[in-house]
């Protein structure tokens, strides 16, 4: 099984992961949207399966719903000010996550790699 390494996409310099908090079922739209201003952007997701009529029926759906997960080099200060910018163009960007202000990203690097651990390549969830 291959597990993503999120952690040196860019030259093996270390980045770090922020966590936006959007509105309810913006996921996509916004995503797009940084995608298209160049960051990188992911959902991590699972597939649920329901019945409806007798038929089973799989979804794939945000684990974390309302939650976009960034990688950047930009230090925390540097990224927030680039997110305020995105938010006077597209709707629903509510808040960046913080550990703290002084500057430590959204998530440490234990976090990061329980992520790693948890979902596929395409970040979608796995029974590890």
């Amino acid at each position: 099984m291959h597990f993503l390494s999120l952690n040196q996409s860019n030259g093996g310099v270390m980045d770090n992961w922020y966590v936006l908090y959007v509105s309810a079922k913006r996921e996509g739209k916004i995503s797009q949207y940084l995608k298209q201003n160049n960051l990188d952007v992911f959902i991590p997701k699972r597939d649920v399966i329901f019945k409806r009529q007798g038929h089973k029926f799989s979804v794939r759906k945000p684990v974390f719903s309302n939650y976009l997960f960034i990688k950047s080099s930009l230090h925390q200060n540097e990224f927030i000010a680039l997110i305020n910018t995105f938010k006077i163009e597209v709707t629903g960007i509510i808040k960046v996550l913080k550990y703290d202000n002084d500057g430590t990203p959204s998530l440490s690097e234990k976090e990061k790699t329980m992520i790693e651990r948890l979902f596929n390549k395409d970040m979608v969830f796995h029974r590890v």
